[in-house]
């Protein structure tokens, strides 16, 4: 759940509603209070309602990283992933626990941004209003009425769902609009290296990543170096690994790349970068899984630097968003019924999206 960026506004609801179908038994009583937010309160209804949507996205996320989990550790996807909701997490904590804590988070969250919307001065606008009883009648029209009793697609709370959504999405904007914008240079600058690397891995009959022979490391270190003193001789990475006929890649860096836990690539060979000039080539670099042949290509590269401004700016607008809602959080008066939500359960309704 944590991550998966809301994914409606008022004016694209239906393509994005009006595909569920829901398969499953049970209901709740909508009427009933699950949480307070201010003097604001959750219906039970709006509760259901909002897991229920939340749900397919959370499954699809769910699945595809148990898959990539598997891929990283086997190489392959050994056990096809299914949805288990009491999959433990931690110390007690179910899967359906996490879900439904994040679920209550967000929802709540819907709500303190609905109070703080005259902050910013956001209102809903008649067209936008039209737009959200166009979408609330085309989504209940879509769905037959067993369904929209299990997941409590009263009209009432859809529209409601859909104006929360809305406001949500103009005052996140409106503090985003807010952030400063500027980087300096020294801030975003990034360099650019071209590397080709020589693995000392290989694949097994298993299909699993082993390492090489101290023979086959050997063998494969005489021809980095080799490689590396030919590429040197040219002058460019780029045009010998071309007239060889070897991959080549680029990569690019800043001075905080010692923290990047999204690197890539080893530290090592960041490291062994930083001490040359521009077009200068690395002493050949040996890690756990390769040896790299590297060269400096840029100090200075705009494009990728111009990116990072990017980058910096929207990490900078998202924290704000985050650190704003948390604070609007600590004021609030929020309590949670959780006899009302313990009700409302993952195990009883299957979420699907038809393609």
């Amino acid at each position: 759940m944590k991550g998966l960026r809301k994914r409606i506004i008022a004016l694209a609801a239906v393509a994005a509603l009006a595909m569920t179908t829901f398969v499953g038994c049970g209901s709740v009583d909508n009427k009933e209070i699950v949480a307070t937010v201010g003097d604001s309160q959750i219906t039970a209804g709006m509760a259901n309602f909002y897991a229920r949507y939340q749900q397919p996205s959370f499954e699809e996320y769910y699945v595809s990283y148990q898959d990539y989990y598997q891929q990283q550790m086997y190489g392959s996807v050994v056990q096809e992933t299914v949805m288990d909701w009491d999959a433990e997490q931690e110390d007690g904590v179910t899967l359906e626990d996490t879900y439904k804590e994040d679920v209550m988070t967000s929802l709540q969250n819907l709500y303190i941004m609905e109070d703080h919307m005259k902050d910013y001065d956001v209102e809903l606008t008649k067209d936008e209003l039209k737009a959200i009883e166009k979408a609330a009648k085309a989504f209940l029209k879509a769905n037959p009425a067993d369904a929209k009793e299990k997941i409590s697609a009263e009209k009432e709370t859809v529209v409601e769902f859909l104006k929360l959504m809305t406001i949500s999405v103009k005052v996140e904007d409106a503090i985003r609009a807010g952030v400063d914008t500027n980087v300096a240079d020294e801030d975003a600058a990034q360099k650019r290296i071209r590397y080709v690397s020589f693995a000392t891995t290989k694949t097994d009959e298993n299909s699993q990543t082993v390492e090489m022979t101290k023979k086959e490391i050997k063998a494969v270190k005489k021809d980095a170096k080799a490689f590396l003193a030919d590429a040197k001789a040219n002058g460019s990475l780029e045009a010998y690994a071309t007239e060889k006929e070897a991959t080549s890649n680029t990569a690019t860096y800043g001075k905080d790349y010692a923290d990047d836990q999204t690197a890539t690539l080893p530290k090592e060979v960041f490291d062994a970068a930083e001490k040359l000039e521009e077009n200068g080539f690395a002493k050949l670099i040996e890690t756990d899984s390769a040896f790299y042949v590297v060269q400096l290509e840029s100090k200075f590269d705009e494009e990728a630097t111009t990116a990072e401004k990017e980058s910096i700016v929207e990490e900078r607008k998202s924290e704000t968003v985050t650190e704003t809602i948390e604070k609007w959080r600590k004021d609030a008066k929020i309590k949670v019924n959780d006899k009302v939500w313990d009700k409302i359960s993952m195990h009883d309704i299957q979420v699907t999206e038809k393609k």
